[in-house]
């Protein structure tokens, strides 16, 4: 009986156990649901950290010299109107980035919008993906800056003076463009960190095209190479590139326009079939940069030269870009790229005659921190030259060839521009900024008689200086 009794509890206690050691496997205590919920909540915050926000504000306040102005200071004034309240930039950023072991980004997208009393514009819509062996070569699509010289990737947020310069502007409306671009970067710390190149194709036609993407089969090039070195103990910083674009315009009827340095006179071509070609447009470029550091500051200095071919339109010699307009509708001379007529049967296909136009610009900046202190002394001087192959004398309606009177069909989009700027910023805090900037703008005179009343208004300088003052908020 004892027996019987002992192996019943031996049984019992064996299931007992048995059963225990199950639960202990299968049931949650409450170490392990605490410990799983602080995995979670890591793998959580791993993936907020790879979410970043930024954005920055800009406000500010203008006079013009006079009511109605064309300006690249923002903007045109409106016709009666010399003094203006501007949100000029709101502009708010997300990107996500994984990174590698060594912190170095293998993969990231980045959108950013911009929010004004204009409306709300997509700024940035891309993604960059590297290699995953090295991380040195890196594939970038999308909307976002071309990649040409310096001043057009440079950030408006950090920027000395409140706008680019009227080269950057003309050239490179809206600065964006949607394309896709291959880059070659030297890894950091390594002895090729000092290099960097990137080419690719966009589409050529600004970084938003209504109805739907691009209006034409053809894409643009665009290349760079960079180089950086920083010298006794990074103290001095000197960099500077070589930029090419190699595209075209496409041609909106079958009439196009070449300049004749000699007559001074545009020459007609007609061409049968011509709507299918392009007008060629290259741009060549060369930029430099050099920061010293010194007991009275931080100095820095910035130039870039660009000359090539401009295809454009009669009235003026900016590129195509329809990113300020929103709907098919919206097309008028007020845009960046003003068209005179549109294709009914192709909507978003212009139909307008082209002018090719040699140009050169260039800007020097010159920036002087004041003692390691919260104060900057900008300076900035840039030219446009939209037509090198004629100045202020030639800038006339009519000349005579072989004593005949012939029209040049020249206009204001020939005239060459200088603008002097000299600025302030005071940086509040690390934030805050307060730039306080006027711009001087003088343009080539004319010597039009009044049958042409265009080119006649420039026969003295326009009164259109314009000065700046905006405070910023970065965060």
């Amino acid at each position: 009986m004892k027996k019987q009794l002992h192996l019943i509890l031996l049984m019992v206690f064996a299931v007992g156990f048995g059963t225990a050691a199950f639960a202990q496997e299968n049931v949650e205590t409450p170490h392990d649901t605490l410990a799983m919920k602080v995995n979670k909540m890591a793998d959580d915050l791993a993936i907020l950290k790879r979410i970043k926000f930024s954005g920055y504000i800009q406000s500010q306040y203008q006079i013009a010299d006079s009511n109605g102005i064309a300006s690249f200071e923002g903007g045109d004034f409106a016709s009666r109107t010399d003094k203006r309240f501007m949100v000029r930039r709101a502009r708010l950023k997300s990107a996500y980035a994984l990174t590698n072991a060594a912190g170095v980004a293998t993969s990231e997208a980045v959108m950013q919008i911009d929010l004004s009393e204009k409306g709300i514009i997509v700024r940035d819509a891309f993604l960059r993906v590297s290699d995953p062996f090295k991380h040195i070569v890196s594939l970038k699509a999308g909307i976002f800056d071309r990649p040409f010289g310096y001043e057009i990737a440079y950030s408006s947020g950090s920027r000395e003076t409140p706008e680019r310069g009227r080269m950057s502007q003309t050239l490179f409306p809206g600065e964006r463009e949607l394309g896709a671009v291959v880059i070659i970067e030297g890894p950091k710390a390594s002895k090729f960190e000092w290099f960097k190149a990137q080419g690719g194709y966009f589409g050529g036609n600004g970084a938003f095209v209504p109805l739907g993407g691009d209006i034409d089969f053809r894409k643009d090039f665009i290349g760079q190479v960079i180089l950086h070195r920083s010298f006794f103990s990074e103290r001095l910083a000197l960099s500077g590139g070589f930029s090419y674009y190699h595209g075209g315009v496409k041609q909106g009827s079958d009439t196009t326009y070449t300049f004749d340095g000699t007559t001074k006179v545009y020459h007609k071509n007609v061409t049968s079939g011509s709507t299918t070609h392009f007008a060629l447009r290259e741009y060549l470029g060369a930029d430099i940069q050099a920061t010293m550091d010194s007991k009275l500051g931080l100095t820095t200095i910035r130039a870039e030269y660009i000359e090539g071919t401009q295809p454009s339109i009669g009235s003026k010699s900016v590129s195509p870009s329809y990113s300020t307009v929103t709907t098919f509708s919206s097309f008028s001379s007020s845009s960046s790229y003003p068209l005179t007529t549109f294709s009914t049967s192709t909507p978003g296909a212009p139909v307008f005659n082209l002018y090719s136009r040699h140009f050169k610009g260039y800007y020097f900046y010159f920036i002087q921190n004041l003692f390691h202190s919260k104060h900057d002394i900008v300076i900035k001087y840039d030219l446009y030259d939209p037509n090198t192959k004629v100045g202020g004398n030639d800038l006339l309606a009519s000349t005579k060839i072989n004593g005949v009177a012939t029209a040049t069909k020249l206009s204001a989009a020939d005239i060459a521009y200088h603008t002097l700027g000299i600025g302030y910023v005071y940086h509040l805090d690390m934030n805050t900024k307060f730039t306080f900037y006027y711009a001087m703008v003088t343009n080539e005179s004319t010597s039009a008689d009044n049958t042409d009343k265009v080119l006649a208004h420039f026969k003295r300088d326009i009164a259109d200086n314009v000065f700046t003052m905006r405070v910023q908020y970065k965060f």
